[in-house]
Parts: structure tokens; sequence; C-alpha cells
């Protein structure tokens, strides 16, 4: 398992610092059509920005872009149960619970570690599943926090995202 997890932020550095050579190499291009090297500069240093941005506030943005709504305990207590047991299982701290009110069932956990991580839900697969249903699904999501496989897919759709708008 620790070894999963090395290669998991030695490839989460790969990505960011191979995102911002690709596009740092197509500001070179441009600075070179352009006779500008400041322009080269530039793009460097915003992928740069973009990379540490996207590290730290990925998690947030996504839960965003999903219309996510974090929960107390008080809010939902089975599900907030569900994942506090699983979390002292597997000796990972609490991660935040967010419910997402759509009828589609879906899971995802995301976050930079396991310190940073949070867990959603769809209103849809609380109708869905049952308590042990449910149960196994937040344990995968939580094993990828564990692993820190959330960290890379997190890091990576992002800069994908940038990289198809270029």
């Amino acid at each position: 398992m620790y070894k999963h997890i090395a290669a998991n932020k030695r490839n989460t550095i790969l990505i960011i610092a191979g995102f911002i050579a690709f596009i740092g190499f197509i500001g070179c291009v441009f600075a070179y059509a352009y006779n500008n090297i400041y322009l080269a500069i530039w793009v460097f240093l915003l992928a740069s920005l973009y990379a540490v941005i996207q590290y730290f506030l990925a998690s947030s943005r996504a839960m965003a872009m999903t219309g996510a709504k974090e929960i107390e305990k008080k809010d939902c207590p089975r599900l907030y149960n569900i994942v506090e047991n699983l979390a002292k299982k597997a000796d990972l701290p609490m991660p935040r619970v967010y419910i997402i009110d759509s009828d589609v069932p879906n899971a995802f956990a995301t976050g930079r570690n396991p310190d940073n991580a949070a867990v959603a839900v769809t209103t849809g697969i609380m109708k869905a599943l049952d308590y042990n249903e449910i149960s196994g699904v937040l344990g995968h999501e939580l094993a990828h926090v564990k692993h820190r496989d959330i960290l890379i897919g997190t890091i990576a759709a992002s800069m994908a995202g940038v990289i198809s708008m270029v």
C-alpha cells in the first residue's frame, strides 16, 4: 500500500510538471512567433500559478460545480455515521461529507490528501441503496482517499481541461 501511495504522489508531481512544461512550450512557440520572450515567461508563470491553485482548490471547485452541500451529523445522521465509521476503520481523518440533489445514483471523493478529503453522494444513491450497499460504495471512495488516487484524478482532470481549451 505504501508503494502505491508513494507512486501516486510521484505521479501527481509528474503530471503537474508535465502540464507546466507543455503549456510553457506552447508559450515558447508563441514567444518565438511574436519575437517576445516576455510572452513565454508570462505563460510559464501563469501555468505554474494555475497548477498551484488547482492543487489547493480543485476539491472545493469540484463540489461547487456539482452543487454539493456540506452536511453535519444532524442533517443526515445515517450518511454521516456511515462515513464516520468507515473513516475510523480505515484509520483516516473524518472527511467532509456532502450531498448532491440529483436523482442520478452517484458518489465520489475528492481532496489533495486524507486531511483535506471530502466525499459526496447524490440523493439518488441514498434512495436506491440500502445501508450496506451505501457503506460499500463509500468504503470504495475512502479507499481512493487512503491511496491518494483522488489527487491524481483531480489534478489530471483540471489540467486536461486547460489543455483541451488551448
